[in-house]
């Protein structure tokens, strides 16, 4: 039985962050199908949106939508740590709270929680963070989560920013 693991990232299929990525999560979690999805570099508000979309549409319960985005300026300061969610139809999202990354599904989620896995590192860990971060969440270690993410961390998307279509799920309480 495989999983879906919708990758939303600022770099591609050819690059060796997600050639990493990819063998590392077939290691820890065979029969993981991993799509990529491609946004500009550094695009966290592409990449929000992409990721509520992914996460709040019709699709395999158990899919997991991961996003992977690099930031410079004041969001990519100080230690970060991976976050995850669950919508109510089981949708894992997984990635660290930078940028829009959270904007558009954290009102679609319970949680979202802080992982004990750090987002931040030498860029050779890289791969290595997230796919921890994956297998914790792929296999449902209720020991990785670390406290829940204060609503006032995560920026709101900007007024001119699309609207998640209507119908999609209302905001779910902290499990």
């Amino acid at each position: 039985m495989s999983r879906l693991l919708v990758l939303v990232a600022d770099y591609g299929g050819g690059d060796l962050a997600y050639a990493e990525l990819v063998q590392l999560v077939e290691m820890l979690v065979p029969g993981t199908e991993i799509v990529l999805v491609q946004v500009p570099p550094g695009d966290s508000l592409a990449a929000g949106y992409c990721v509520a979309r992914l996460a709040l549409t019709p699709g395999p319960a158990d899919r997991l939508v991961v996003h992977d985005i690099g930031m410079l300026g004041p969001e990519a300061g100080g230690s970060r740590r991976f976050c995850f969610g669950r919508t109510r139809d089981g949708v894992a999202v997984v990635g660290a709270n930078v940028g829009f990354t959270w904007s558009f599904v954290a009102d679609h989620v319970s949680g979202p929680c802080y992982l004990e896995v750090p987002a931040d590192g030498p860029p050779s860990r890289a791969p290595a963070l997230l796919a921890a971060a994956v297998v914790r969440v792929a296999r449902r270690q209720s020991h990785a989560v670390a406290g829940t993410v204060p609503r006032g961390t995560i920026r709101p998307a900007p007024a001119a920013a699309p609207a998640i279509p209507a119908g999609l799920p209302a905001r779910l309480t902290a499990s």
